[in-house]
């Protein structure tokens, strides 16, 4: 079985670094040419989470960005190939489609897993290619520093299923969820996976973007009782309008965005992450999707709207 890991931001890297622990031949794909030549020289450095120990794991690595020049090399090429998508979703854009596009044709891949936030990602991809795609979503805590470092800040687990269901048989699922619990990950395939995104979906469109609204650690968040009030009612508005998709969710609680906290206590939410970096953010995935979807179903999304305002005001090419 051969892999390829495509992102190398700290999800990608904690993939690879332990699927490299496997039997399984794994490659890893960069966004840049720079990241790549660091992996290819250092190799991934992975970190425990209390940092007391480091492995340093080798493998290929290319640049997505001169996926072209691989042409030759990948032509031709007969083994069984498949890929983990983990770039975040703000990567997800037409060029990076193009570059996704021909490495599936030259790989010629069986199937992909996609782990990003949000949603809306899926049938981007889905509308290129025509297999498998399995949705991921894990609570794997992960936090890369530099190029070719990440920390395993926690273990978490992995919920993974066919959301387009294109896999029937349940197949693909079964064969890469086993190759990730080879690799050390609590997996569980789910008959009904939109239940997972969408309960993700909720708890980060509280968490990611008041953290990085307020410049605070996820533990921090629930200290205020302001932001408690916010969260509490941001929580509501976004349960409201998903239960219209996803009736799994009457059962989700505010006790659960409180849990979260607590158990992240220490972590930067990816959000604020991005904001402190002077990135883009994935706020359109996340409460931008949602107040898509309460437009669809004749609902009023106020809070999450604002939170997109507020956050896109934030970006860097939105800053005077």
């Amino acid at each position: 079985m051969n892999i390829d890991v495509i992102g190398s931001g700290s999800i990608g890297m904690l993939m690879a670094a332990k699927l490299l622990q496997t039997p399984y031949h794994v490659h890893l794909w960069t966004r840049s040419e720079q990241a790549a030549a660091v992996i290819r020289n250092r190799g991934i450095v992975l970190h425990t989470t209390d940092h007391q120990n480091q492995h340093v794991y080798h493998c290929p690595c290319s640049s997505m960005e001169l996926i072209v020049e691989q042409d030759e090399i990948l032509a031709g090429q007969q083994e069984e190939w498949y890929a983990i998508i983990a770039v975040k979703q703000t990567h997800i854009h037409d060029q990076f489609l193009e570059q996704l596009d021909r490495l599936a044709r030259l790989r010629r891949y069986r199937a992909i897993m996609v782990i990003q936030n949000g949603v809306g990602h899926v049938r981007k991809i889905a509308s290129i290619m025509a297999m498998p795609i399995i949705s991921v979503v894990t609570s794997e805590g992960a936090k890369r520093q530099g190029l070719n470092e990440v920390v395993h800040a926690g273990s978490g687990t992995t919920v993974l299923g066919d959301e387009l269901g294109r896999d029937k048989a349940r197949y693909y699922q079964k064969k890469l969820g086993n190759a990730l619990e080879i690799a050390g990950f609590t997996v569980f395939v789910s008959k009904n996976i939109k239940e997972h995104i969408y309960r993700k979906l909720m708890l980060n469109a509280v968490i990611n973007p008041l953290t990085a609204l307020f410049n605070v650690m996820n533990g921090e968040l629930p200290e205020s009782s302001t932001r408690l009030v916010l969260m509490k009612q941001l929580f509501q508005e976004s349960k409201e309008i998903l239960l219209e998709e996803e009736p799994a969710l009457a059962a989700c609680t505010f006790d659960e965005v409180l849990g979260i906290c607590q158990a992240t206590a220490a972590n930067t939410s990816s959000m604020r992450a991005d904001v402190l970096a002077g990135r883009r953010t994935e706020i359109a995935s996340i409460n931008g999707a949602i107040a898509t979807i309460a437009a669809t179903n004749k609902k009023n999304a106020p809070l999450n709207e604002s939170m997109v305002h507020i956050i896109e005001a934030l970006h860097p090419e939105n800053k005077e």
